[in-house]
C-alpha cells in the first residue's frame, strides 16, 4: 500500500455537526419541512449534486443558492477564530503517514478555495501530496471520479490506496474506485450496505493509525 487520501469534512474536520446545525437554524427560521432529512441526503455531495437533491425533494423554486450561501457564512462565524475544529487523532496519523513515506491525498467535494482555506488555515497543507476538489471533477460522490482523479495524481493504483470516508457516497465512491476502504462514521452509523462495501469500520482516526501501523509491521498489504 503506497497512499492514504481523506475525504475532509466529517474526517479531517468536525464540521459535519456545524454545518447540520446552520442548516437546520435556517430551516427552523424559513419553517421548511423534513430538512434535516433533506441535509442527511447531500452530506458527501457537491455543491451542483446537494442542488439537485434539494430541488428534487423541495421543487425547482427552492432557494438553494441562498441558503448555501447563509449556511456558509453562519458556519465561518461558528467556527473557532475562522478555524474548523479537527477530528480527533488526525495531526498523530497525518504524521505518521509522512514518517512512513505513504502518499497522502485528500478528496473532498467541497470546492477547492474553501478546501484549500482550512487545510491552510489548520496548518495541514504541507501534510498533503495533493488536493483535490468538487470543482476539479464533473461527477458527485457516490461516483468514484474524485478518487481515481486523486490516484492519479499521486501517480498510485486505487488498490495501493487507503481511502477513509465517512459518508454514505463517500463509502460508494471508494469502493467502486477499487481502492481499500475505511469508513470512520461520523454522523450517521453504518448500515449493512456500508459493511458490505467497507474494508474497514474503525471508530477513529486513532484506531486507523493502529490499524495501519500493524500492517505495515507485519508486512501484511
Amino acid at each position: 500500500m503506497k497512499a492514504v487520501v481523506f475525504d475532509m469534512d466529517g474526517v479531517i474536520f468536525d464540521s459535519e455537526r456545524l454545518a447540520k446545525t446552520c442548516w437546520m437554524e435556517i430551516g427552523d427560521e424559513r419553517g421548511i419541512q423534513n430538512f434535516s432529512y433533506a441535509f442527511d441526503q447531500i452530506i458527501g455531495l457537491n455543491y451542483q449534486a446537494e442542488k439537485d437533491v434539494m430541488c428534487g425533494i423541495y421543487g425547482e423554486d427552492f432557494p438553494f443558492d441562498d441558503i448555501y450561501k447563509e449556511a456558509g457564512e453562519r458556519k465561518l462565524k461558528k467556527c473557532l477564530n475562522g478555524h474548523y475544529p479537527l477530528k480527533s487523532g488526525i495531526v498523530e496519523l497525518l504524521a505518521f503517514l509522512k514518517e512512513n513515506e505513504y502518499k497522502v491525498g485528500l478528496a473532498s467535494s467541497t470546492s477547492e478555495d474553501i478546501v484549500r482555506m482550512h487545510i491552510t488555515n489548520a496548518g495541514l497543507l504541507p501534510y498533503f501530496d495533493c488536493l483535490i476538489c468538487g470543482n476539479m471533477v464533473k461527477n458527485s460522490k457516490p461516483d468514484p471520479e474524485i478518487f481515481l482523479l486523486a490516484c492519479k495524481t499521486l501517480n498510485v493504483l486505487p488498490e495501493e490506496t487507503y481511502i477513509i470516508e465517512d459518508s454514505y457516497n463517500g463509502i460508494r465512491a471508494a469502493h467502486s474506485a477499487g481502492a481499500f476502504t475505511i469508513m470512520v462514521p461520523d454522523l450517521k452509523m453504518p448500515t449493512e450496505e456500508m459493511r458490505e462495501l467497507s474494508d474497514l469500520i474503525l471508530e477513529d482516526l486513532y484506531e486507523v493509525q493502529e490499524e495501519l501501523s500493524y500492517v505495515k509491521k507485519n508486512k501484511i498489504l
